[in-house]
């Protein structure tokens, strides 16, 4: 009976909107930035149609169309693009509580993402006020940024780097040890690859004058730099100034990655000396964070300068990690079975993965600094591989590059009559 009573108060609510579809565009007695109980009901009926994983799900206006015709969903999408002006979102570099998000928000999401899809020139028409409002949404957004948000940086750059720098600057400052903040430096890294170069100085400013106690932060921070096109010797000296610091002792393994990844000459004997100074115990507890970081897990995330990734200084790293990091207290996952991988089996397969960056190179240095590890590869069983591998290199660098029919032709045309 309750279900009969809500399907025949639904629609007289449909019937109603019909008669009437302004009480929907223009809803009387509301303060600017209220939405009605029309306008969020219609919101919830584009929810019901289908997961939802973005904010800007109620900009589908179109869904409404079957239960309660173009002229109702026509304004429903007029109010919503109305709406985000007088709507204030608030920030989280301003004191808001950002915990949950408001359905009037949702509304006025869509509203902007409905303007930004149906009209070209939307962006380019805003005033400079109407800009600095839009690009208070876009930190809302629950994965990632919306998607609107590029083109509207891209056409107003000097406000966009603004907004972006205040939330940054803002987490930057109140990032906590053990408490992840998630507001906008991990969607820069994962989401807004091409905001890398933009953000890099406002990062590098503030690490050189400060400390990142959050493990996790200092990550992004790191991999946005060394994604960000900012000069490896700036890079290589930021690290290096941190190492001689007070940095905190479970942050200098990844210090010392940034540090082999930019300045390797100067970088690597120094993370001798420091594994050399910790023992084995603990030594070999700092290699596995400073390859892991360095070089990266399967899942990607290590630095990217690379200015370690000569033969020479493989080789080197190769050695180094192989005294801390022992193949006899490898994990062997042969068995076949599902594991959640362990920092040891993600630092073991980081240590093979620079004998593997060394082997793929050609060249006469490659097969010199493999020949070598026949003799100064600190695991004896693995002596006579390095003689196999090295043969390998040899071969593979005396054969000719395979032809292409070009050269097929070029080839014939000497020969010919």
């Amino acid at each position: 009976a309750e279900r009969e009573k809500g399907h025949r108060d639904r629609a007289d609510w449909i019937r109603t909107l019909k008669a009437d579809p302004e009480r929907v565009r223009s809803p009387q007695g509301l303060k600017p930035g209220e939405f009605s109980y029309d306008q969020l009901y219609l919101l919830h009926s584009i929810r019901e149609d289908g997961v939802t994983r973005d904010r800007d799900w109620g900009s589908a206006w179109q869904q409404l169309i079957p239960e309660f015709g173009e002229e109702v969903a026509l304004a429903y999408r007029d109010a919503a693009v109305a709406f985000w002006r007088p709507y204030m979102p608030g920030l989280r570099s301003e004191g808001a509580d950002t915990g949950s998000t408001p359905y009037a928000l949702t509304f006025a999401m869509a509203g902007i993402t409905i303007a930004f899809t149906e009209d070209e020139g939307f962006f380019a028409a805003l005033s400079d006020a109407e800009v600095r409002h839009a690009l208070r949404y876009f930190t809302w957004e629950l994965n990632g940024f919306p998607r609107w948000f590029e083109p509207l940086y891209r056409a107003h750059p000097k406000a966009g780097l603004k907004a972006v720098a205040s939330e940054l600057i803002w987490e930057l400052d109140h990032s906590k040890t053990d408490q992840p903040t998630y507001h906008v430096l991990h969607d820069i890294l994962y989401h807004a690859p091409w905001l890398h170069a933009d953000v890099a100085p406002l990062i590098l400013q503030w690490l050189q004058a400060n400390d990142m106690h959050n493990a996790d932060n200092l990550r992004y921070c790191l991999n946005i730099l060394s994604s960000s096109g900012i000069d490896s010797a700036e890079l290589g000296m930021l690290a290096k100034a941190k190492l001689s610091g007070r940095v905190d002792f479970e942050q200098r393994p990844r210090w010392y990655a940034l540090w082999v990844d930019n300045a390797p000459d100067d970088a690597i004997p120094a993370l001798e000396k420091e594994l050399e100074s910790l023992g084995q115990e603990d030594g070999s507890t700092f290699a596995q964070n400073f390859v892991v970081s360095l070089v990266g897990d399967r899942h990607g995330t290590g630095n990217r300068t690379g200015a370690f990734k000569t033969p020479a200084h493989l080789k080197s790293l190769y050695v180094l990690m192989h005294r801390y990091i022992r193949t006899s207290d490898d994990i062997d996952r042969a068995n076949g079975k599902v594991y959640s991988p362990t920092r040891r089996d993600n630092a073991q397969d980081a240590r093979n993965q620079i004998f593997n960056l060394l082997s793929s190179q050609p060249g006469a240095e490659t097969y010199a600094a493999i020949k070598a590890l026949e003799k100064d590869h600190p695991e004896p069983s693995y002596r006579q591989w390095m003689a196999k591998r090295a043969r390998e290199r040899a071969i593979a660098d005396a054969d000719e590059p395979a032809w292409d029919a070009s050269d097929i032709h070029a080839f014939a045309s000497r020969f010919a009559a």
